[in-house]
């Protein structure tokens, strides 16, 4: 199951080369992670009532080209492996033009389930995996 996730590039977005800054790269797929999570019903609330935590284990960005103000994004997040303690969710930031899509980004960022009290991993509860595993054939 693909999620999307949808962005204009602000001013606040934009350095002195009157491109995104590089940092917002990391953000923004990160914002993008949370709502694919959450759209497979994996909320933080729930983590807190365990004494859970998702933390990020790696992150990889491959810039392709640059952004400006006023572009209109959109994210794609999947989930493409799923392992006892962590899974891995690849993501791809493109813009429209016309029917095009142009791809700025590619993202990658590895989870890993943590004890919130020792932050220590964990292995990730069925109850979670049978959410990340949801029409996921890459698992």
């Amino acid at each position: 199951m693909v999620a999307e996730y949808s962005y204009r590039i602000r001013q606040t977005d934009i350095d002195a080369a009157k491109i995104m800054h590089f940092a917002r790269y990391a953000t923004l797929f990160e914002a993008a992670s949370l709502q694919c999570l959450e759209s497979r019903g994996i909320k933080q609330e729930n983590l807190n009532d365990l004494n859970l935590d998702l933390r990020i284990r790696s992150i990889r960005i491959k810039y392709v080209q640059a952004v400006v103000q006023g572009d209109k994004i959109t994210i794609t997040s999947d989930i493409q492996h799923i392992g006892p303690a962590r899974f891995r969710l690849e993501q791809v930031m493109y813009r429209r033009v016309n029917s095009t899509k142009n791809e700025i980004a590619q993202g990658m960022f590895e989870f890993v389930m943590v004890h919130k009290s020792t932050g220590k991993p964990i292995l990730i509860p069925e109850e979670f995996k049978e959410k990340l595993i949801i029409q996921n054939n890459n698992a």
